[in-house]
This record gives C-alpha cells, structure tokens and sequence, in this order.
C-alpha cells in the first residue's frame, strides 16, 4: 500500500493538482453561488420599492394634501411590513416632517426618496416627498448562513472526484505501465523476445494509447534486433569496402595528379590572355550581369583618366557622353541580355569632361550550365577616323552648296545670254540668206555662216545648261503622253543622218515594231535619243556601225540599247563621261564640237522618269548604254515584245 501511494507515482501527482485545481474550483463556484443568493435578495427589496411607489405615492400625497397625519402614519406603518424596510418619513417642501415611522440607519441601507405632488384643479402642486429606508443587515446574515452549507457540499463534491480519478488513473495509466516497465527491463536485443503483452480486466475495454505503446515498443524491440543484424553485415561489407576505397584512393591520387597539371597548364594560359587583355591598346572592361563594373584594363585608365578604384562597383554610364539616343541603349541591352554580341559606335566621355567616339564590341560570358555571368566590352578608340569622316561630310556639303550655286549661277547666266544670242543667230541667218540683198564682199559671207554656226553652237550648249540645270533642281517638268519609241527613235536617227553618211557610220534602228506604248515625254526622249545617237557618231570612227534596240525585259521594264564600234572607255574615262562638262580625251573629240553636258542630261532626263542608265564600255571595242524605264511606264504590255 505504500508503494501505491509512493509520492512519485502519476496518480499521486495527479491527485495533488486534481486537489488544488478543484479548491480553486470550490472557492470560485461558491463565490459566484453566494453572490446569486445575494443578488437575489438585492432584488426582491427594489422589487418592493417598486411596489410602494405603485400602491402608497398616491395615497400618501392625498393625505399630505389634507395633512391627515393620523392616516399617514397608518400608510406609513403599512409600508414598514414589507419585509427589510425599517424607516419611513414624510415631509413637506419645507423640509418640516408631517409623519415618521421607524428608526433610521446610515449605514448597510438603501435609501429612496419619492417626491410628492397632488393634482387640483388641473394644476399641479409639489408637496412634499416620501422616503422609504431598506436595511442590508437580514440580507447579510442570510447570505453568511448559506456560505457554509455551500462550501461543505462543494468540498465533498471535489473529495469524491478526486478519489475517483485517483482510482481510475491507477487502473488505467500507473499499474500498465509498472508492468511495460518491468518487462521493457528483461528485454534482450541480441536475440528476438517474445512481444511484451499487458492485461487490464478492470476498464480495460477497447483499445488505447496504452495498447498503442505496447504495440510502439514490441515494433522497436523487432527493429532494434533488425538494425542489430545489419549492423553486424554492413561491419563486414564495411571491411571489404576499405579495401577497395585504398584501390581507389591510389586512382584517385593519379588522377588528381593529371588535373592539377591541367590546371597548371589552363593558369599559365590564362595568364597570357590576362596579359594581353591588360595590355591591350583597346579599352576592355567586365561587369557583371547588373552592369556594375568589376575589371578595367591599363588601357581604359589611360584613355578615360579614371583610376581603377573609382570605376570598380560603378555601372558604364560614367562614360555616357549624353548625345547618344536611348535607342541604341536600349537595343543594346536586348541584344546582349539575349545572349548575342553587340557592335557598333558610341560617343564616350572622360573624367575630365573631354569626349571620344569608340568601335564598340560588348559580348556575354557564359558558364558551364549555359547561363551568362559576365559582360566583357572592348572600346576602340576611333576619333580621329570619325573627325576624317565629318571633315569628309562638311567638305561634301560644301562641295553640294558650291554645286548648287555653280548650277544656279549658270542658270541665270544662261537666261541672260540666250536672248542675244538669239538675236545674232537671227540676224546672221537674215544675212546668210540674202534677205535684203547680196553681200558686198564674200569674206563678210564667210564670216556671217561662221557667225551663225558658232551662235548655234553656243544656244545649243546654253540650252543644255538649263536643261541639266533643271534637272538638278527639280524644276523641270514632264509633259507625258503615250509615246512609240520606235518613231521617235526613227525621227532621231534622221537627225544625226547626216554627219553619220559624212563619216560613212551604218545606222540601223529599231527591228521590233509589236513594242508597247512608253508614258514619257515625247521630246525629252527625243533629246535623249539625239544625244546617245550624236556621242555615238562623234566617238565612231570611218565606216564604224551604230544600232538601236528596244524590248520588254523579264522585270517587265521597257527598255532600250544604243551600242556602237567607237573607240570606247576605260573605267576612268566612263566616270568622267558622266561629269558635267567632262569630256574624254581621244582623237575623235578633239576634231568634234562637244559640251560634256550630253551623257550627264541624258542620265538626269532617264532618272526623271523614273528610269535608270547603264554605261559599259572598253577601249577599242566600242560602247553600250542600256536605257531601262520602270514597268508602270508600259501602256498596252499584251503586244510587248520580251527580248
């Protein structure tokens, strides 16, 4: 019996506390009881205030109207039956007592005071007040006497709880586990005990969390033989693994060997590359993938002026020059977060302030996984080869304007001699003819027609001025209509006919006559033609041939070809063909009349049509200039003749 009641057992703890907690139990459920009984109490007497205030106020300030003291004594007699009232008093407004039953206390009492008013001749009068005094004292003793009645049965209450859960915590918790204890000691893992078994015949219905530890420590008795077992076999694998880990450890030790004179190997190549990097006449740095700069070689130093420090954790904008546009950054940063190189040109700035224009060339750096984790850029410095190309461009321009104001001084130039000129040519014809007679002499006959010629000559040569003028400046207008090439071609052969039978030139033209409409101008296709055609027999030499064609080619672009057996050009004497006032030195132009406009007008009348002017040529072999006007040109192209 003592070993049951030994103070470490569980039940007994539990009893302890079950104890404790149910006197705090007790106390607070007796508490809450006695303040019931005596709210209950404090209730019933304002009950009875309630029931004064219905039944006596009116009669009270009857009589207090009438001052019937006798009658309010007996009222006030009555009231002092209710049970706790112990004082009554009426008083008028004076103060002055008309009627007084009872003795007053101050203390442990509850005090009401009704006022008293009387109702005459539909006027109401204020005429006095009752008051009414409740004694505690009876709801005290009351309250004092249940509290022990209270107390004994709420302790008897948590005695036989106790009791009972001490018994039932000793069935059901203390004497299994004394037994699981006992055999938990007996237990032998080197060899697999029977399972541990635990009877309960009292409450011991339906399975717990004492079957369930039962069960838990039979379980780890079989795994703790199990893992036992295997120890002993994982001891034996554990020797033969030793001896081939030594086996392995010797290829390792090779193996390592080899790497690190790989590694030597890569070190001392990365070296090389680091020195060449530093020592790079080109600007490089690295950042990483955040754009912050991690690496500058001696170079950028030397260019930028910044010192390492200063740029290290830095982002490249510190070289943003500000006239660069955001586009260009923008694509920039998309095409290497992309994982592709980057080329092209930026304006950089130095510390100082000082700006300078780099080839730029910016690629990622990837890993072994694929992933990029570095930038490197290179910066070639190339001021000097872009201060060349705006020197280039401001001279181009220059030579442009210049251009212009050559081509509109000339125009006005032109305007300004052709009326003259037209007056000489007019006059010198009148006098070539005879108009008003016979000349006097016939040296002033020679001098007239070499007037006139030289005057012709001259309106040709301003007329071509204004033309290529025009052209130029974009004020030369087209008067279109559907034209047969084939005519005009012919009309133009019957001009040049005659200096071509002086030199005995065979001219033929064009074979095809099922050729489509052409929408130009009649007669800026006549002066190109003219103008290919009279080339052609100036450069021609004795009994040399001159051809046209036309055709349809596969891009459906009309087109025309005017080839002769002249002494031809070399590449150097084709570009000065082109040339205004360019004329190729040979035998031939320098016994022919020429401007060195033809060829330049030609090419400008064909560009203004939309059209483009092929020139080949060799020297000795003749030349070939293909007219190709575009294809929206064509009228009627069903009849079109492809060559």
């Amino acid at each position: 019996m003592a070993k049951l009641f030994h103070p470490t057992r569980i039940a007994i703890k539990l009893i302890k506390a079950l104890i404790i907690f149910s006197s705090l139990i007790t106390l607070m459920t007796t508490s809450i009881q006695l303040w019931s009984e005596y709210g209950r109490d404090v209730d019933a007497i304002t009950s009875h205030f309630e029931q004064v205030e219905r039944g006596y106020l009116d009669s009270v300030a009857g009589n207090v109207w009438q001052l019937d003291t006798w009658r309010l004594e007996l009222l006030l007699t009555g009231i002092l039956e209710t049970p706790d009232f112990q004082y009554a008093v009426v008083r008028e407004t004076n103060g002055e007592v008309l009627a007084e039953v009872g003795k007053d206390k101050t203390d442990q009492v509850i005090r009401k005071t009704y006022p008293l008013v009387y109702n005459y001749r539909g006027e109401t009068h204020q005429i006095g007040a009752l008051t009414v005094v409740a004694n505690l004292s009876g709801v005290y003793e009351r309250t004092a006497s249940r509290f022990g009645l209270i107390l004994l049965s709420n302790a008897v209450k948590t005695f036989l709880v106790a009791l009972f859960m001490f018994a039932l915590v000793y069935w059901l918790l203390t004497a299994p586990l004394d037994a699981i204890t006992q055999r938990v000691r007996e237990l032998d893992f080197s060899r697999l005990s029977n399972p541990i078994k635990v009877e309960r015949k009292f409450l011991g219905g339906g399975r717990d969390e004492m079957d369930v530890l039962v069960e838990t420590i039979n379980e780890m008795q079989e795994r703790l033989h199990d893992e036992l077992t295997a120890r002993e076999h994982a001891e034996a694998e554990l020797r033969d693994a030793h001896a081939l880990l030594e086996e392995r450890i010797k290829e390792r030790t090779q193996s390592l060997t080899d790497e690190i004179a790989y590694r030597e190997r890569t070190e001392l190549e990365l070296r090389k590359v680091s020195r060449a990097v530093e020592q790079s006449s080109n600007m490089v740095f690295i950042t990483d993938t955040a754009g912050k700069i991690e690496y500058v070689n001696r170079q950028f130093c030397q260019l930028t002026g910044y010192e390492r420090d200063e740029v290290i954790g830095q982002k490249p904008s510190i070289l943003k020059s500000g006239d660069m546009p955001p586009e260009i950054f923008k694509e920039l940063w998309e095409t290497i977060l992309n994982g592709r190189e980057w080329r092209g040109e930026l304006k950089d700035r130095c510390k100082d302030g000082t700006a300078f224009w780099a080839s730029v060339s910016i690629v990622p750096v990837f890993n072994e996984e694929g992933d990029f984790t570095n930038f490197v850029a290179m910066h070639e410095d190339i001021t000097l080869r872009k201060e060349a190309e705006q020197a280039m461009q401001d001279a181009r321009r220059a030579a442009e304007i210049s251009n212009k104001a050559k081509t509109d001084l000339m125009a006005n130039i032109s305007h300004e001699l052709r009326t003259p000129l037209n007056a000489i040519i007019g006059f010198s014809e009148t006098m070539r003819t005879k108009v008003f007679g016979p000349l006097e002499n016939r040296q002033y006959e020679e001098y007239v027609e070499f007037i006139h010629s030289s005057g012709t000559h001259l309106l040709y040569l301003i007329n071509d001025i204004l033309d290529v003028s025009a052209v130029e400046a974009g004020k030369l207008t087209l008067r279109e209509d559907d034209v047969d090439v084939c005519a005009v071609c012919e009309a133009s052969i019957r001009i040049v006919q005659p200096k071509a039978v002086d030199k005995e030139i065979a001219i033929s033209g064009i074979g095809h006559h099922a050729l489509p409409l052409l929408r130009c101008d009649p007669l800026r296709l006549k002066q190109i033609l003219i103008n290919l055609l009279s080339n052609a027999v100036k450069f021609t030499p004795q009994f040399g041939e001159i051809s046209c064609e036309a055709f349809v080619d596969d891009q459906e672009r009309f087109t025309i070809i005017v080839v002769d057996s002249g002494v031809g050009m070399d590449e150097e004497g084709i570009v000065k063909a082109l040339s205004k006032f360019g004329q190729v030195d040979s035998s031939l132009s320098r016994s022919e009349e020429g401007t060195g406009l033809g060829l330049p007008l030609t090419k400008g009348l064909v560009e203004l049509h939309g059209g483009i002017m092929e020139l080949e040529s060799e020297p000795g072999k003749g030349t070939k200039i293909t007219l190709r006007f575009p294809k929206e040109r064509l009228v009627d192209k069903a009849s079109a003749y492809k060559g």
